[in-house]
């Protein structure tokens, strides 16, 4: 199969009933199809965003200003169908994909697996230690994304740079596991992949097609074995009649609009929600309204997993870490993938703080932002200079993104408020993840000569805001309802009774909002592998 056969069918395909729908696409969703379908059930896939395949990811910085969604509580710009969903908080701002793959399309591709301690955390059910389920999710999940690391690293000035600020530390450094293929193969579900030109624009969508994105590979699967997909449909809210899930779906483009087109509902044996950590949520919360009873834990635990990015500028030395796409948009040498290895840190003060340190690339837009922000601080002459030399010479050589994950505190919670979800976390300054991960950068980016900056995305311009892309919990997963909104199984608490084991037969929630603590880690490889293990334990029921 080849990597830019479409998969997404048109609106009028659909039919009123299927086996199963699961609501998003991501990498729980990704799972849920794929398993359903293989299983030979009739499984309808919904996304709210479009399909994209590898030639159409925007990458220079007025197209990609284009595809951004920016929505708040009073605020809303941009177009529905953007790639780029960011999330305006009052505390902390949120980033996410809205397309045919969700976070696969956008992310920086890391796999780790999680520290197994985070699951032995209060509030974690205990079968998700002791059956084993969740290791084979791991497996199956490395597997199916086809998990693997940059060859030859030390041939990337960005490597050599974070090695030697690991010297810092007193460190060493890892090359991370990543869901891209380096070299030529038909992967697992048997989609013809090339390799990866190292130009570092993972971030902003893979135009080679290298990168192992859910549908190069969990949806591509599940639609030869007979899933439906469907883009640009919105997915309001559930309810249940008898046996049987109503799905409400409206047409994401005519929703922008306000125009009363494109509604249809679709009744289904089994509800998917996948629709991540902000979708999910906000689409039960919507569902609550309308009388599905819930635990009173939905909404809370929101967690930004403890993301943090700086960026080190005036380097000793060339780290040619802005992204140049494909074609190549400069000729200066391979950047690498957007993530080629991870320093881990213990805290000195607090030696079970890990802090994780990833080295990034850089956008198009982000380059754009520096003379900018250099005008704003009237420093006029720099300001200039870094016109003259463009993006990709001079200062910007020396410049490199630095993305954090340490473990917050997971005490935000997703309300709907008007009919939109924001997110309330009055305490999230305080934090100290946030400070430990800020000093563990400025150490390193100190030892190569350079100077510290905090991310430009949440400085002055966005109000000094926490941004995440790592969006976590508000569906956290518990042993009952008064811990938790989805049992070990991703299976929906019922509350109608006054039990608290009881469940909603046929309702799962399979993506990040299931996860009740921040990780560590990267997620990706941790809800791939919780969704593979959901699947397992519905197939066996």
């Amino acid at each position: 199969m080849g990597f830019t056969t479409p998969l997404a069918k048109p609106w009028n395909q659909i039919k009123q009933h299927y086996d199963a729908v699961v609501v998003g696409s991501g990498y729980g969703g990704g799972v849920a199809a794929f398993r359903l379908a293989r299983a030979g059930r009739s499984v309808c896939v919904l996304e709210r965003g479009r399909e994209f395949t590898p030639g159409e990811f925007s990458n220079d910085w007025h197209r990609t200003l284009r595809e951004v969604r920016l929505s708040g509580q009073r605020l809303q710009l941009g177009s529905k169908a953007g790639l780029y969903d960011f999330r305006a908080g009052r505390e902390i701002h949120v980033l996410t994909a809205n397309g045919l793959g969700g976070g696969s399309l956008i992310n920086g591709a890391v796999a780790l697996r999680p520290d197994p301690k985070v699951f032995e955390a209060e509030g974690w059910p205990q079968a998700l230690r002791q059956d084993g389920l969740f290791d084979v999710g791991l497996d199956r999940a490395e597997h199916m994304l086809g998990v693997s690391r940059c060859p030859n690293p030390e041939g990337l000035p960005k490597f050599l740079a974070l090695q030697r600020g690991a010297s810092a530390l007193g460190a060493s450094i890892e090359p991370v596991p990543t869901t891209i293929t380096y070299r030529p193969r038909t992967n697992a579900a048997d989609v013809d992949q090339p390799a990866c030109h190292l130009c570092g624009d993972c971030w902003s969508g893979c135009n080679v097609g290298a990168k192992n994105t859910v549908p190069l590979t969990y949806l591509a699967d599940a639609a030869r074995n007979g899933a439906e997909i469907f883009t640009l449909t919105t997915v309001r809210h559930v309810s249940k009649s008898g046996r049987q899930w109503t799905v409400q779906v409206e047409s994401t483009i005519a929703h922008s609009n306000n125009r009363r087109y494109g509604q249809t509902s679709i009744t289904a044996d089994i509800v998917i929600l996948a629709a991540g950590t902000l979708g999910s949520t906000e689409i039960l919360l919507r569902s609550r309204e309308r009388g599905l009873a819930l635990s009173d834990q939905l909404g809370k635990g929101f967690s930004g997993n403890g993301d943090e990015m700086l960026i080190g500028r005036d380097l000793d030395a060339e780290v040619n870490a802005v992204a140049v796409g494909v074609p190549p948009r400069a000729n200066v040498g391979p950047v690498g993938p957007a993530t080629i290895a991870v320093i881990r840190y213990r805290d000195q003060d607090d030696q079970d703080a890990t802090v994780l340190l990833q080295d990034g690339t850089m956008l198009p837009l982000m380059a754009m932002m520096a003379p900018l922000k250099a005008f704003a601080e009237f420093r006029w002459t720099r300001a200039v200079q870094l016109l003259r030399e463009g993006r990709y010479r001079g200062y910007r050589s020396r410049a490199q993104v630095y993305y954090l994950v340490t473990r917050d505190s997971a005490g935000g919670e997703l309300r709907l408020v008007r009919d939109r979800l924001v997110v309330d976390w009055p305490d999230l300054r305080k934090d100290p993840c946030f400070e430990r991960g800020a000093r563990t950068a400025r150490r390193v980016i100190e030892h190569l000569g350079g100077v510290p900056l905090n991310n430009p995305l949440s400085d002055r311009i966005l109000g000094g805001r926490k941004i995440t892309a790592h969006p976590l919990g508000g569906c956290a997963m518990g042993e009952d309802a008064s811990t938790g909104v989805v049992d070990n199984r991703c299976q929906v608490f019922d509350v109608s009774r006054g039990g608290i084991r009881d469940v909603h037969e046929g309702l799962y929630v399979c993506d990040g909002s299931i996860i009740r603590s921040s990780l560590g880690v990267n997620p990706l490889l941790t809800i791939t592998a919780l969704a593979e293990r959901s699947m397992t334990l519905l197939a066996r029921k």
